[in-house]
């Protein structure tokens, strides 16, 4: 039943019945308890006695009167689901991300096909990675091999399986058994553009696809920075490889920019226009991306705060193996401030049970962490 109302109201939503903004007047006048109540036949059947602005009561008594097209439209909807074993992440779904949670302005309802448990990159992290489409060779081969350091860190990539730089960290995130999400400008079955249909059939298999467009929906120009502002919003950080001055990818570090999130660049030639954007980015304050480890510091750090945040850390109290692992990362300390990727390299615990193992211990003041480096503190 619940699912059904959901798919009325993806319906509802994208035939243009209601906005986002009319959903929260409902919400905050205490009229629905949650966004899909909108739906339900005791509020269609109520609409009349219940009090909001003339505005909104006008709209959804339209959308009463369309109650059975929009019925269509949603079962066509959940039959394609149904079809292309798709699934809907719904904003009070567990596995909603945190990162959109703490964002206005993101969809209620996702659609995706593939690997549904990677849209949780709580712990493990995630990059989004884009670029220019018809991108040099040399951001090319730099996308390849940060991408490649990223993963074995286990940390996500997100793109938006374009060609050119998209293409080639997906690629390479699948060719070395990474996790990898994809956003979609159209629906989930929208492979667009048409060449990279491969990297589609592993990403549907070994990755995630995430659209919030219903299935069915073709990718149209209007859609596309949309899609950037999801890409940007799942990530912890995000790394621009190359952009021309009116790049698509420009609106991906704008909204990166806007939700607090830290732009890396990869610095590039003065003599290309396809190379501009970027430059102009760094010009503005963009960090500049020269090593993996600059990356990776940043989402576990980010990693950390959200860990302290949900108060989720995973512990267990009496296990010898976390005190173990705790002492080799209080003995490297020690000797003088690590970043988490030193600490890694440095110890051999896995980069997951090193952002688990630092909350703790930032918890209790045992460590600080100052522009991505580890500190021990005098309470130790």
């Amino acid at each position: 039943m619940i699912d059904n109302l959901k798919f009325m109201w993806v319906a509802a939503f994208h035939l243009g019945y209601f906005n986002n903004k009319d959903i929260n007047e409902l919400l905050n006048l205490k009229l629905i308890d949650k966004f899909y109540d909108v739906m339900s036949s005791e509020f269609l059947e109520n609409i009349v006695a219940i009090s909001c602005s003339a505005k909104l009561k006008l709209k959804l008594t339209e959308m009463s009167k369309k109650i059975t097209d929009i019925s269509k439209t949603a079962q066509m909807y959940e039959d394609r689901c149904n079809q292309l074993n798709a699934f809907m992440i719904c904003e009070d779904d567990m596995d909603y991300p945190n990162n959109w949670r703490m964002l206005s302005g993101m969809p209620r309802i996702v659609f995706g096909k593939g690997r549904r448990e990677l849209i949780n990159i709580d712990k493990t992290g995630g990059v989004a990675i884009v670029g220019s489409r018809k991108c040099s060779n040399y951001a090319k081969v730099a996308t390849i091999m940060f991408t490649q350091e990223l993963v074995k860190r286990g940390i996500s990539i997100i793109s938006g399986m374009a060609d050119g730089i998209d293409r080639a960290a997906h690629e390479t995130a699948l060719v070395n058994s990474g996790n990898t999400i994809a956003f979609l400008a159209g629906g989930v079955d929208n492979i667009y553009p048409w060449v990279n249909k491969d990297i589609y059939d592993q990403l549907i298999v070994n990755g995630l696809v995430l659209s919030e467009m219903p299935p069915g929906t073709k990718a149209q120009k209007q859609y596309f920075p949309s899609r950037n502002r999801l890409i940007s919003a799942l990530s912890d950080t995000c790394m621009i490889m190359e952009a021309g001055t009116y790049s698509g990818t420009l609106h991906t570090a704008s909204f990166a920019a806007a939700q607090g999130k830290n732009v890396f660049v990869l610095p590039n030639t003065i003599y290309s226009e396809n190379t501009l954007g970027g430059l102009e980015l760094i010009a503005d304050g963009a960090r500049i991306l020269l090593k993996p480890e600059d990356v990776i510091d940043e989402v576990a750090e980010c990693c950390l705060n959200k860990l302290l945040l949900k108060g989720d850390l995973g512990l267990d109290k009496n296990s010898s193996r976390v005190l173990t692992s705790e002492d080799k990362i209080t003995e490297e300390l020690s000797v003088k401030p690590r970043t988490a990727d030193e600490l890694v390299q440095l110890t051999s615990i896995s980069y997951t049970e090193l952002s688990v193992l630092l909350s703790e211990m930032e918890i209790r003041g045992s460590i600080i962490v100052e522009r991505g480096k580890f500190t021990l503190t005098r309470f130790n």
